[in-house]
Order: C-alpha cells, then sequence, then structure tokens
C-alpha cells in the first residue's frame, strides 16, 4: 500500500474518531443536566410559595369574619333582647349594628376571593407537579437513549482504535509525524485526494508530474495552494 494511501486511511479513522468523540461529550453534558426537571422543580417550589401565601391569607379573612360574626351576634342580641330601652341608645346600636353588617359583608367578598385565589394556587401546584411527573418520564426515556447511544459511540472508538494501532505500525514514523502536523494546521484534514489533476479540498492544480508522482504514491506531493498531503 502506498504511502499516501496509509496516510489517508488513518485520516478517515480519526476523522470518524473525532466525530464519535465530539458526539460523546455532548451525549455527557446531557446526561449530566436536565433542564426540563429543573425547570419543572423550581415552579413546583414557586407555586408552593403561592400556595402557602393564599392560605396564609385565607385564614386571615376567614379568622377575621368569624370575628365580624361573632360581634355582629352579640350586638343583635343587644339590639333585640330588650337591654335597651332608651330610643337614642337603640338607634346608636341599630347604627353599628349596620355598620358591623356592611364590613362583614365586605370580609365576606374578601374570604370568596381568597378561596378562589387558594384554589388557582393549588390548580397550579398540581399542574407543576403534573409537568415534573411527565419531565420526568420524558427525561427517563431520554437518558435510556442517550446511555444506549453513549456505548455505541464507546464501542466506535475503541473498533477504531485497535484498527489506528495496527495501521500506525505499517506507517513511517516521519510520515506519521507530517500527517500529525498537518492534521493539527488544517482542521483534522492532512491529506487532500486528487480529482483529476487538482486538490480535491482547495481546487488548485498541480502540475502533470506531480500529479504522477502523487499517483505513485511513494512520496509524499503537497498541494501548493493549500499544502496538505495529496493522494492520486
Amino acid at each position: 500500500m502506498s504511502r499516501t494511501r496509509l496516510l489517508l486511511d488513518l485520516q478517515k479513522l480519526d476523522l470518524t474518531r473525532d466525530a464519535a468523540l465530539a458526539r460523546l461529550s455532548r451525549v455527557a453534558a446531557a446526561l449530566a443536566a436536565s433542564p426540563a426537571i429543573a425547570e419543572a422543580e423550581a415552579a413546583i417550589r414557586s407555586a408552593e410559595a403561592a400556595l402557602a401565601e393564599a392560605d396564609r391569607i385565607l385564614r386571615a379573612r376567614t379568622a377575621e369574619r368569624e370575628d365580624l360574626q361573632a360581634h355582629v351576634h352579640a350586638e343583635e342580641q343587644k339590639l333585640y333582647g330588650g337591654a335597651f330601652k332608651n330610643p337614642r341608645e337603640v338607634q346608636n346600636l341599630q347604627r353599628e349594628t349596620d355598620s358591623l353588617k356592611r364590613r362583614l359583608a365586605t370580609v365576606e367578598d374578601a374570604v370568596l376571593e381568597a378561596m378562589l385565589a387558594r384554589d388557582e394556587a393549588d390548580a397550579v401546584l398540581t399542574q407543576a407537579r403534573q409537568t415534573l411527573a411527565d419531565a420526568a418520564r420524558d427525561g427517563a426515556a431520554r437518558h435510556a437513549e442517550l446511555v444506549d447511544e453513549r456505548g455505541k459511540l464507546s464501542a466506535v472508538v475503541r473498533k477504531v482504535d485497535a484498527r489506528r494501532a495496527v495501521l500506525l505500525g505499517a506507517i513511517q514514523p516521519s510520515d506519521h509525524a507530517v500527517y500529525e502536523r498537518l492534521r493539527r494546521a488544517k482542521a483534522g484534514r492532512a491529506v487532500a485526494e486528487l480529482d483529476g489533476r487538482a486538490c480535491g479540498t482547495c481546487g488548485m492544480e498541480i502540475p502533470v508530474e506531480e500529479a504522477h508522482r502523487a499517483a505513485e504514491g511513494t512520496a509524499l506531493v503537497y498541494c501548493s495552494g493549500c499544502g496538505r498531503v495529496l493522494h492520486g
């Protein structure tokens, strides 16, 4: 096998390995983080706080209503119990009782609003918990897929590494050094295939004699345009 063919085969293995490792990195990041679950948990914490506040307000409004109801009852007992005979006193008591009833009606409206707010907060919390359950279920399925993909990618890397080790045994150390230098400088592509007399990467045409030498593969011929090793 020609020197350049060996380098081209090595490049194909390395590109496959690079792609697998890049994907493995993304899979690892996806396995380490679950934004959907984190968002759902944050929503639950917010909904729980809102529900706690709604409960507090409802308890306060209910206690206020009960106090007013007791006060109204006590005033009505005085008004209709015959304890007061003086018309002025009865009139004052009636005004006080009416005022208490108006306040009670306002507080009862506030209690109703607080109950509705509490029900709404409870519904939001229920939905947030369901969203978390859905995210956990979907996340479990996605996690399994990612774990399976990680295993397959790792197998690809192991297979490539085994083939690469065999191939390196057939490549001259000096050729390998050139390849690694160009690979670092040329975004992983140290070798370009010829298309006729043109470099398959940059399109630069080379002289006929150079194209013949590249086709023979017994010496390393470089593209005058991009500097890559040419394989004919």
